[in-house]
């Protein structure tokens, strides 16, 4: 056994949180019925305290934004009380090109109108203006 919850395990948990709130609230059941896809298009992760093994954690998930393309959301990881680690993920869901936002969000019978948080924004605009590798 690796003793480590190491920065992919982390991830991993993220992960498993996003589904299960995407059954909770009805979202696996309309990806399944229209065939489309989850996807992750970005995510910033910060580390602050070791996640310890084999303790109770709770992974806390907030969506703080949805634009014309995608959802983000901010989960965190908790071990007694404090925030271990916080990532920013950007999210969402293709069937021949991405799904609106908002079209996901009505397919299941929620009417959200698009939001981004200010520090959101800001990442977004980070996250776009860095360079991509010359192939």
């Amino acid at each position: 056994m690796y003793p480590e919850v190491n920065n992919g395990r982390h991830f991993v948990l993220f992960d498993l949180a996003r589904y299960e709130l995407a059954m909770r609230i009805g979202l696996f059941r309309w990806v399944r019925r229209t065939k489309s896809a989850f996807v992750v298009g970005g995510s910033t992760i910060r580390y602050r305290h070791r996640l310890r093994p084999w303790r109770r954690t709770e992974v806390k998930t907030r969506l703080v934004g949805m634009d014309e393309r995608f959802f983000y959301f901010q989960q965190r990881t908790v071990q007694q009380g404090r925030t271990c680690s916080m990532a920013l993920i950007r999210t969402g869901v293709r069937k021949n090109g991405v799904v609106p936002p908002v079209d996901v969000m009505s397919g299941i019978g929620l009417d959200v109108d698009p939001f981004v948080e200010p520090w959101v924004a800001d990442w977004n605009a980070w996250d776009g203006a860095r360079p991509w590798p010359e192939d």
